[in-house]
Formats: C-alpha cells, structure tokens, sequence
C-alpha cells in the first residue's frame, strides 16, 4: 500500500489545530506531572528503536530537525549541521559537564560524548534509556544516562551548558523549567533549547492526544517562554524560526519510511507504518500551512 503526499491539511491528524476546528477539547497546559508525562512518553517512545532507525538519520536517530542550506543536502548532512550549531552555541571545551534533557535516541549524547563533552542524558522512557546505554557500550564512548523527570533530577555539580531538543513541548510550565535551568547551570552557563512552537493559541489534535502522546503536550508560546526567562534572569543570545527546515525535515522522514514500507510493515505490522506515516506527513503540512512553528534558542543563566 502507498500513500499519496499529503497536500492540504487533515484537520483531525495535525499535530496542532486552531481554535476553529474542532479538537479533542482537552487542555493545551498538561502540567508536566512526573507520572503523566512518563506514560505519555513512554506510549511513543517505548517501541523497538530499529523502527524509528527506518526513517531518522542514519547515524545519529535524531529525533528533531536538522538545518538544510539546500534542497541538495542529505538529512545526515542538515542533522549534522543542527548538532554542530548547538555545540558551538553552548562554548564549552571538552571535558565541560553538559545535561540533555529528553535524550531520545541518544542524538547530542553521542555527538557530545565525540567531542569529548562530559554528558549526562535524562529520558523517561525505557526503550530511550536502554538504546542509549548499548550506543555508548557500542562506540565506547564515556556518558551517564538518567531514567528520570527533568523537575526531579538533582546534581551535586552544575553544568556548563543544557541542552534541551524537543522535550520544551513536554515541560510546559515554563517559569518551573527556568527555575531548574538556573538551579542546575553555573552562572553564566549556556542554555540551548529547540523545539515545536504555536504562534497562536491553539488546541491538542484528537490524533496527537488519543495516538501520538496520549496525556498530550503543549508547542512553545515564545513571547510566554521569554517572560518566563526574564524572570528567572536570563538573558536571550539567539533566536532562529526553523519552520521551513522542521517541514523539510518531515518530508525526508516521510521519504525515507516509505522507501522502506515493506519492511517496516513485515516487521512491526501495517498499523506502524500506518501511524509513522500519518504523524510525519501532518506535521509536514502544519509546518509548511504555518500551525507550527520551529525556534532555536540560545539563553545565558544569570
């Protein structure tokens, strides 16, 4: 079975709909509960990681967009790019401690731990945290992995710099996400954040909500998430909107799966590839309509 591109919206699948649409009607502000947002986790990230491995870039199975300078450039290539714009935003020599919150599939603990960044990833899930544990026993590269919520996670050493791809849309409760972050950085300390963003009020999809993170998860408000960082004293480096670069990032994980659909649905069942394929192909479409945006961020703990 092949499926046709996606050309216009499907209002029940977008990861994030207007008001106008009807929507599940359930709260855009989930709390970022320890215990919800393990199970809402868990429901998309506990699945055998050679699945995500069909469509994510080869190498590094980032699960967030990477930055295109041309319509030529291989995922690896923009992945890379990605990576490489946030080590050299954090200014850290090897050896510097690092935190990545919502490691995924390990991306940045192991390009970190390449350069010889002192990394230490947090991830709820227990397929995250397995996956990422085999890749630094694989590449004997040296990093810790820690199954436990960003609120909850205490050092006796602050870091240098954090690093937080994709988990902001989990942890909606900026002013608590900030207090961590300057609890948790040295003064001065560099935080880089990039991630899914709402440029107006919207509603969680029935789809995203009952298939994708059951429990839900809220886009980044960016004029509320910089207020909540001014309060906390931080100070704002950077700023990027990444939209064009997360819908193109989309289409290549669309491409890539649906090159590999025999074996995906051989493997894991038709309902998989069925669900990759709706969940990538919207997000797509709400990246390239406007419903979401993308931002890279840079801040400076006080």
């Amino acid at each position: 079975m092949t499926y046709a591109a996606i050309s216009t919206p499907p209002w029940h699948l977008v990861p994030f709909c207007p008001i106008s649409v009807r929507c599940s009607g359930r709260s855009t502000t989930p709390r970022g509960i320890g215990a919800r947002d393990a199970q809402s986790i868990a429901a998309h990230y506990d699945r055998d990681p050679r699945l995500f491995g069909q469509f994510l870039d080869p190498d590094y199975l980032c699960y967030t967009h990477g930055l295109f300078d041309s319509g030529t450039d291989s995922l690896q290539a923009a992945i890379v790019r990605k990576l490489d714009w946030a080590h050299g935003a954090l200014r850290i020599a090897p050896g510097g401690r690092v935190l990545d919150v919502g490691g995924g599939w390990g991306a940045f603990l192991v390009y970190g731990a390449e350069r010889g960044l002192d990394i230490t990833s947090l991830t709820l899930s227990g397929e995250s945290e397995q996956y990422m544990r085999s890749r630094l026993k694989e590449t004997g590269l040296s990093g810790r992995v820690v199954l436990k919520h960003f609120f909850d996670f205490t050092s006796q050493d602050r870091f240098h710099g954090i690093v937080n791809m994709g988990a902001t849309e989990h942890l909606p409760n900026y002013r608590r996400s900030f207090s961590k972050y300057r609890e948790l950085l040295l003064p001065g300390g560099i935080l880089y954040v990039d991630c899914l963003a709402a440029a107006r009020k919207f509603r969680l999809s029935s789809f995203l909500t009952k298939h994708v993170y059951p429990g839900g998860q809220s886009p980044m408000v960016l004029p509320a998430y910089l207020r909540a960082a001014a309060r906390e004293g931080f100070t704002v480096l950077d700023v990027r909107n990444d939209r064009g670069d997360y819908a193109e990032t989309c289409r290549r994980w669309v491409s890539r799966l649906r090159e590999r659909e025999e074996e995906i649905v051989d493997q894991w069942g038709v309902e998989s590839f069925r669900f990759f394929n709706a969940w990538l192909g919207a997000s797509a479409v709400s990246f390239d309509s406007g419903l979401l945006q993308a931002y890279r961020l840079v801040l400076r703990a006080p």
